[in-house]
């Protein structure tokens, strides 16, 4: 998902990001959990319709889909959100 951009027919001059210089806003945590959670949510054992994994950042999603409903289209103008800044900061497979 995060390297679709490599087959997008289109002008790179164009796009908001420079993806070439981009990666996933966080850490490379432990796949372990994950496997865990998609193996419960296979077998009927967690019947949750949305499953997070880390936890530890369950808080954080919750916190950006509820901004979007109170943001002014004015806020932000001019300067990249925090998480989309710490893309272009980090680099691919930091592990945490």
């Amino acid at each position: 998902m995060f390297e679709s951009w490599k087959s997008w027919v289109d002008d790179p001059t164009k796009r908001l990001f420079d993806y070439e210089n981009i990666a996933f806003p966080h850490e490379q945590y432990d796949p372990e959990p994950v496997f865990e959670t998609t193996i419960g949510v296979l077998t009927g054992e967690i019947e949750n319709y949305r499953n997070v994994e880390p936890k530890e950042i369950i808080g954080q999603q919750k916190e950006q889909l509820e901004a979007v409903w109170s943001q002014k289209v004015t806020e932000g103008l001019g300067k990249r959100p925090a998480l989309v800044q710490k893309a272009y900061d980090i680099r691919p497979g930091t592990p945490i």
